[in-house]
């Protein structure tokens, strides 16, 4: 079965479209490459990328999610922020990764048990900090926090091809309503912080082929941030359980692609205080 897809971005740059409808990044320099993230662990990725380079590599960790941790079980380096280890451990059981695509609406049928890649033991994550820079020869990754999406999302300036991986940190449609995510508040304050990075970069990259934009997305989503802090904006209401003090809202409406009605492109599910 054949699990993974590729296309190169430029001479650099490797993007891999793992089961899920995700991807991973190699970055190749002179001497040594980084892989970033691993997927669900579905197939053998490490399998996959070295039929691609023959360089070493580590493997550096967006964040600690089952779609971007769970195949680093294969790898020998693997980096992520610490502050994710938590949430690894518990997505990156077969338990809480095979449901996904056995109920899932993902594209992914004839998958079974066999096919997936047992996890990464906490004990074996390398610690990965902000400003953590990995010199591959002639190519230089940097490793940018932007917590919200989780407490240790990560995001990967390729500084020399001035493009950062925003992953799942700051996109089209992001995810912060999760257990696991920050406060919009946090989450404002997280991407005023960010600020002094948009020089470095003028192409961005995302993990999901869903998602879309350029640069512009860090200042539409503080925009957006501070419109529903204020009250500007009221996010539109997508769930809420009784007995609950939190609710699910979004913050702008979509068409049927999930895409903002107002053209722009930054949008996100948040948690909100309830609203009786």
């Amino acid at each position: 079965m054949g699990y993974f897809t590729s296309e190169k971005l430029n001479k650099a740059v490797t993007r891999i479209l793992c089961p899920g409808k995700v991807y991973a990044y190699l970055v190749e320099g002179q001497q040594s490459a980084a892989l970033i993230d691993t997927g669900f662990g579905v197939g053998s990725l490490k399998e996959y990328v070295e039929s691609l380079t023959t360089l070493p590599y580590v493997v550096l960790l967006t964040h600690g999610h089952l779609d971007h941790a769970g195949g680093a079980g294969e790898f020998e380096q693997v980096y992520m922020n610490e502050k994710d280890l938590q949430l690894a451990g518990e997505h990156t059981t077969l338990e809480k990764r095979a449901p996904y695509f056995y109920h899932g609406d993902t594209g992914n049928s004839g998958i079974n048990v066999k096919d997936f890649v047992p996890p990464l033991a906490l004990g074996k994550y390398l610690p990965l900090r902000d400003g953590q820079r990995f010199d591959l020869g002639g190519v230089t990754v940097t490793m940018l926090a932007l917590p919200g999406h989780t407490k240790g999302s990560m995001c990967a300036l390729v500084n020399e091809l001035r493009t950062v991986l925003l992953g799942d940190a700051c996109n089209s449609f992001g995810f912060l309503q999760l257990p696991e995510s920050s406060s919009l508040q946090e989450y404002h304050d997280s991407l005023v912080a960010f600020r002094k990075y948009v020089d470095l970069f003028d192409e961005v990259w995302y993990s999901h082929p869903h998602n879309f934009g350029d640069k512009s997305i860090l200042e539409q989503t503080i925009d957006l941030c501070e419109e529903l802090l204020s009250g500007k904006r009221e996010g539109i209401p997508m769930e809420q359980k009784e007995g609950q003090r939190t609710e699910i809202r979004m913050a702008k409406s979509t068409d049927a692609h999930d895409r903002p009605l107002d053209g722009s492109f930054s949008n996100f599910l948040y948690k909100s205080e309830f609203r009786c």
